[in-house]
């Protein structure tokens, strides 16, 4: 999202995202590029147990 001065704006409740916690973890250890191939890794890893398991994606872990 962009404003009227042309810069771009950022949510806060993308801050939120588990995924941009991890990001910012790694890139605060490792560096940007590191942190955004291991944040692909783990998005991956994911898909791949929701496909294999042949089951919806529970953002909450086992339960919920």
């Amino acid at each position: 999202m962009v404003d009227d001065e042309g810069t771009e704006m950022r949510s806060e409740v993308a801050d939120e995202h588990p995924r941009h916690r991890i990001y910012n973890k790694i890139k605060a250890r490792r560096g940007e590029k590191v942190a955004i191939v291991a944040t692909a890794r783990r998005m991956a890893e994911l898909v791949y147990w929701v496909l294999t398991r042949e089951e919806y994606y529970s953002k909450g872990g086992v339960d919920g």
